[in-house]
């Protein structure tokens, strides 16, 4: 977790508008004064985001800088192969394949001077840094007036942050410790089991083991007000927060003042927040998106299906997720437990949801009652039909399939329409839900 900024002076805000990008390339939205927004295109593995500038590491290792440069914080970086890379206010650090930190830019209380030693993970923060050895123990250097770079001896780390004038670890037992600056309780953990952390300015993040993210120290722009629902990762910068979804959608809260808390619409890999903007790898298309579109949805459901019981080569190999060279009901399996995964748009709907209405009960029985077909005479028939097992009828094999999946109380993914359909109007935009509308009778359907 990495996130960092000071920042103790008004300045002109000037809001970034950035469109989403290709797989693993970089967005970035908010403030763009100093042309922290102004990011190269390519391929990147990683990013850091400081408080006017922002870091990409390219996937041969590389890292490339852009934004201010006042200190030498984007082109001081030295030579080498790096795995990871953070940003602080105004200093820089990679850490290299072999586990060696270099540090660059700003360096009057040694922010950018890390000690020797095996490193797992890097963090960096307004003015100090931590690293983690690779038998667990921290260690701090730089500003140090509040204790921020002396974290405790003889514990145990899995993951570390900093933040303006505080830090925090997360333990191998998924306990969080902080230290530091605690003006605003930013350094008062509370108790739980967690699986990340993230440090701001004044405040702080955890992501408990079941997705639901929690916050302490200074709420003055609603920076701990993280919205309901289930999350797996989060970020802070100065005064705002940012939560990865369990879809892959980015949600920020709290300070707005340019933007920073309003990233773009997309699938994202991981995100990281700075002084006044945030920074996302755009993420590449899941197994279950054959489209190509990083949806996984009907459209990719009924694609499986059309190509069902063939052998691959010369069915596109995409189509055979578990490669045993036949495309069958092991690949429909793994496609419904990637696509489960995914929540909005992305969102496929569980095998024997008959009638989409987010649950499986006995109404879906009663849909396939009046489409069972054993003989298979009226197909072919779709997932939405009740072909759970993907042969060529409606059976009592498709029954098993929907005893197996009941779940008269809903299963757990956020209800959100599939896409829609837009009318435009002399009067302004009118949008649509896309329905379906079965006609009994003839066993068809409208879309």
């Amino acid at each position: 977790m990495r996130t960092f900024c000071l920042l103790f002076v008004l300045e002109m805000l000037i809001t970034g508008s950035v469109v989403a990008a290709e797989p693993n390339e970089i967005v970035g939205w908010g403030q763009n004064n100093k042309g922290q927004l102004n990011i190269p295109s390519g391929e990147f593995q990683d990013i850091a985001a400081g408080l006017r500038h922002g870091l990409g590491l390219t996937m041969d290792g590389e890292i490339i800088g852009w934004g201010e440069d006042n200190r030498g914080q984007i082109s001081g970086v030295p030579t080498g192969q790096y795995q990871a890379v953070v940003a602080g206010e105004a200093h820089s650090m990679g850490l290299t394949t072999d586990g060696q930190i270099h540090g660059w830019g700003h360096d009057y209380w040694g922010q950018s001077t890390p000690p020797a030693g095996q490193f797992q993970a890097i963090a960096a923060g307004g003015e100090h840094s931590l690293g983690l050895l690779t038998n667990g123990e921290a260690r701090g250097w730089g500003w140090n007036l509040r204790g921020q770079a002396s974290p405790p001896w003889g514990v145990e780390f899995q993951a570390i942050a900093a933040g303006g004038e505080h830090s925090l670890g997360l333990t191998t037992d998924g306990e969080i410790v902080a230290w530091g600056y605690n003006k605003f309780g930013q350094a008062t953990a509370p108790s739980g089991q967690f699986q990340a952390i993230a440090a701001g300015n004044v405040h702080s993040l955890g992501l408990t083991d079941d997705g639901e993210i929690i916050g302490w120290g200074a709420n003055t722009a609603g920076q701990l007000d993280a919205p309901p629902g289930k999350y797996l990762a989060i970020a802070a910068g100065g005064w705002f927060s940012l939560g990865l979804t369990v879809g892959g959608q980015i949600v920020g809260w709290g300070a707005n003042s340019s933007g920073q808390a309003s990233p773009p619409s997309g699938e994202f890999l991981t995100m990281v927040g700075g002084g006044y903007h945030g920074l996302a790898l755009v993420a590449p298309p899941g197994p279950c998106s054959f489209g190509g579109d990083l949806s996984c949805d009907t459209d990719d459901l009924d694609a499986l299906y059309a190509v069902f019981n063939t052998s691959a080569p010369p069915t596109d190999e995409k189509f055979d997720l578990n490669s045993d060279g036949m495309v069958d009901v092991d690949d429909l399996d793994q496609w419904l437990s990637v696509g489960a995964t995914k929540s909005g748009y992305s969102s496929p709907y569980l095998r024997g949801d008959l009638d989409l209405d987010r649950d499986i009960d006995l109404s879906d029985y009663s849909v396939l009652a009046f489409l069972f077909n054993p003989s298979g005479t009226y197909g072919p028939y779709l997932w939405e039909h009740g072909n759970g097992d993907g042969d060529d009828d409606i059976d009592l094999a498709d029954y098993n399939w929907l005893t197996n999946n009941f779940s008269p109380l809903g299963y757990d993914i956020e209800e959100v329409p599939e896409p829609s359909v837009f009318c435009l109007l002399s009067s302004g935009l009118l949008l649509l839900a896309r329905v379906r509308i079965r006609v009994r009778g003839s066993r068809s359907s409208l879309r």
